[in-house]
């Protein structure tokens, strides 16, 4: 079959071109004695708690009745921007879960924390269209309970979305099946979790032309091991996404990545820093 050259360049473009600023957070709430005027209750219980807080005085614990507790944001928010936001979650079935893009109950995005020492330890991005449920992403965590975690999520224009724990790049795809301004929804299974410093803010997009350092990577094609060579001795995350910009393989702070359990085909090859910001793409064929 003849490999569409411009749809791949066109992908290597969108995930891995694109850098990103934040401005300052046009949707914020700390929990400090704002009785959650940004927040619509939907279920359990939700209240300003002293117990735990990242900063300040308070931080909302929410602890759900028998299915969720869950809250939503008073306001629709922009189809694009950067979200933070920090939990500290305790119990043998805990989880946190961010939705964006939440236009009803049938169509959304939705990242779950679940830490270690629990029933299911799992870091998952997922999404609904139309009513139907697809896993697009998970992995292990390397977070426990009863500490801070801050989840970070990244919506570009032109359809990336960035994952980031703890500040440090997780995940990148590109998924342009919601678009369209929506709400946000978080939501607590179980137990107590608490939620502090909810940040929104739009993104500033710039475009990186130039690779930030020299680097190549061999041998290509490949069957098994690629080798990263950089004079910057930092190495930061090396991604392989295949032609759809769907995230195949992640490789942190190594010089060296296996691919041998790839299909035989063509994959682009990402160079990013641990914040998310490109360094470079190379395409790569795998025999």
């Amino acid at each position: 079959m003849k490999t569409n050259y411009l749809a791949v360049l066109i992908v290597a473009f969108l995930v891995c071109q694109t850098n990103v600023s934040t401005a300052q957070c046009d949707f914020y709430d700390d929990f400090e004695d704002t009785s959650l005027l940004n927040w619509t209750i939907i279920s359990g219980s939700n209240e300003l708690s002293y117990i735990h807080q990242y900063q300040g005085n308070t931080s909302l614990r929410m602890i759900n009745s028998g299915s969720y507790a869950k809250i939503e944001s008073t306001q629709s928010i922009f189809d694009t921007g950067s979200y933070t936001m920090w939990f500290y979650m305790h119990g043998e079935v805990v989880d946190a879960y961010f939705r964006f893009h939440y236009l009803n109950s049938d169509n959304y995005y939705q990242i779950a924390l679940m830490p270690l020492e629990t029933d299911n330890p799992t870091i998952s991005f997922s999404k609904v269209i139309n009513g139907t449920s697809s896993s697009i992403y998970s992995t292990n965590p390397d977070f426990d309970q009863q500490e801070w975690i801050k989840l970070g999520v990244n919506r570009h224009q032109n359809g990336v979305i960035d994952i980031l724990i703890n500040d440090t790049l997780t995940y990148t795809a590109l998924d342009q099946d919601l678009t369209e301004s929506g709400f946000i929804q978080i939501l607590a299974y179980d137990t107590t979790v608490y939620l502090d410093q909810f940040c929104y803010s739009e993104l500033i997009q710039s475009i990186t032309e130039e690779p930030l350092v020299e680097w190549n990577i061999y041998p290509n094609p490949c069957q098994s091991i690629l080798t990263v060579e950089s004079r910057d001795l930092n190495l930061p995350l090396i991604i392989v996404y295949d032609l759809q910009g769907k995230q195949v393989l992640i490789s942190e702070q190594k010089a060296q990545i296996n691919i041998s359990e790839l299909e035989k085909g063509l994959y682009l090859i990402c160079l990013k820093s641990r914040f998310g910001q490109a360094i470079g793409v190379r395409k790569i064929w795998k025999i």
